[in-house]
């Protein structure tokens, strides 16, 4: 009886030295829907395809997006559903058969896809890496490749005459719908950023470059760039301007279409993503601070100005992860994508 009475009372003090399990602290900070003077942030979607590269929204109902393994979805009810309507090929085992890197449409209906990809099928061996265009002409429902080219294409835009000029070696461009391309000046090196706005061509060059056309993409200049590490992301709106650099932990600002450039804003946050949307509203998207441990994650981040650069508003939020890509249909409205979630943005 002694016994059964001693190992009762053993078994007692260690449950009660037993540790409760580790409660994780609760979580704090900015989470959506989100809501303040400037801006709204709503989630539409928490379920896209996996690795979401790159979106487009022609209008608030109809968008596309293009993913890492080589895909092409569209929507047609704001972002809600989306459907498969573009796949490359299976490449051979232990081969990428290469990226599509950027999306334009021109209209509602006509709409273009640029990357690169690698000839292989089956067990021949694969050749050197192609540049591609495809080519949709119903909203993204079908798509066609209409060009490839030697060297890969990493951008695409349109100027204000409806010509498409593309990044791949050198500055290209298309008078007939992609069909065809000619080089407009092959010192280019540059692989980012290729816009036109009001007659102006920009485009990011390797390290601290930055091109710039004054005919509409006819010619192009070298211009003197912000004192930068790694330019990245570049918009333009009428001459105002903004661009992300030293290690995208900055902003320059310029507001004669290039010619000098000015320190904005400086961070301890990483934007990759600019959105300018009038000369006084702008966003930036990025990663936040980091979640911490071995595998933790970078929270997405927004930054705004809405009085052309002299002052920003940072926000995190803890319940998204890095923001890679944004798509604005209006000067107010537009959509942004983290990780696998499509948020709606809309600018007060």
């Amino acid at each position: 009886m002694k016994k059964i009475i001693l190992l009762f009372v053993i078994s007692l003090a260690l449950v009660s030295c037993k540790k409760d399990p580790a409660i994780p602290p609760p979580v704090t900070g900015n989470t959506l829907p989100f809501e303040n003077t400037t801006l709204k942030l709503d989630l539409v979607n928490s379920s896209l395809p996996l690795s979401v590269r790159e979106i487009y929204f022609i209008n608030k109902s109809n968008g596309i997006i293009t993913t890492y393994d080589n895909k092409i979805f569209i929507t047609a009810d704001e972002g809600a559903n989306w459907t498969l309507q573009y796949s490359f090929p299976d490449p051979p085992a232990n081969r990428s058969n290469g990226q599509l890197t950027q999306i334009l449409f021109t209209s509602t209906k006509i709409g273009y896809v640029v990357g690169d990809f690698y000839p292989c099928t089956g067990d021949i061996p694969c050749g050197t890496r192609s540049g591609i265009v495809l080519k949709t002409s119903d909203g993204g429902a079908t798509w066609t490749k209409v060009f490839s080219n030697p060297q890969s294409f990493s951008a695409i835009a349109v100027n204000g005459s409806g010509d498409l000029y593309a990044l791949a070696k050198g500055v290209l461009k298309s008078a007939d719908g992609g069909l065809n391309w000619t080089s407009i000046d092959s010192t280019v090196i540059a692989r980012t950023g290729l816009i036109f706005n009001n007659g102006y061509g920009f485009c990011n060059g390797y390290l601290d470059k930055i091109y710039r056309s004054a005919d509409n993409g006819a010619s192009w200049i070298l211009l003197s760039s912000p004192t930068s590490n790694y330019l990245g992301d570049l918009k333009f709106f009428e001459e105002y301007g903004f661009c992300i650099g030293d290690y995208s932990q900055s902003v320059y600002k310029t507001t004669d279409h290039g010619n000098t450039w000015e320190k904005s804003h400086e961070s301890n946050f990483r934007y990759s993503v600019v959105n300018l949307l009038s000369n006084e509203n702008c966003l930036l998207f990025g990663d936040g601070s980091y979640s911490g441990g071995d595998f933790g994650i970078y929270h997405g981040a927004v930054c705004q100005t809405t009085n052309s650069g002299d002052s920003w508003t940072e926000t995190e939020f803890v319940d998204l992860q890095s923001i890679r890509c944004s798509s604005f249909y209006s000067a107010s409205e537009g959509y942004c994508v983290a990780n696998r979630k499509l948020i709606k943005v809309t600018v007060k």
